[in-house]
């Protein structure tokens, strides 16, 4: 893996914002490490507290084809898959108890290759099938 700096812009629309069509903003700049090895490309990086996670929570980002997973690790955990026109269900434990969830993935697309690029990811999260929050997450890799 080689260091590099990642640009991570995304969105969060819940039901207490929905007013707001695009949801609530943010964007983080950091450093990350990323390969691309016989097909296989991951991303990963250290989260940020102004996110709202621990700071020994990793997260890891691993793209195979036209599938992604992220993987968190230290303090939270689970995995997500995102496959476009797909839903994957997933139990994601935190410090304060573990629940079922799933992901659905609306849109997928990924311009990475060996020197960096982009991955845009449009999906929605439910518990229990009651949507609580539509995502988009743009990584880009420099």
């Amino acid at each position: 893996m080689r260091e590099v700096t990642l640009i991570i812009r995304g969105s969060q629309q819940t039901p207490l914002n929905e007013a707001d069509p695009n949801g609530e903003g943010y964007e983080l700049i950091t450093d990350g490490e990323y390969s691309c090895e016989g097909g296989i490309i991951a991303i990963s990086y250290v989260e940020s507290e102004l996110m709202g996670f621990p700071q020994d929570v990793r997260t890891t980002f691993r793209v195979e084809g036209d599938t992604v997973t992220l993987s968190r690790s230290g303090g939270f955990s689970g995995d997500m898959v995102f496959c476009q026109g797909k839903k994957h269900y997933f139990v994601y434990d935190t410090p304060y108890g573990s629940m079922t969830m799933g992901v659905e993935t609306y849109s997928l697309s990924s311009e990475l290759d060996e020197s960096g690029g982009e991955l845009n990811i449009d999906y929605a999260v439910d518990v229990e099938n009651i949507i609580i929050s539509k995502n988009i997450f743009k990584i880009s890799v420099k």
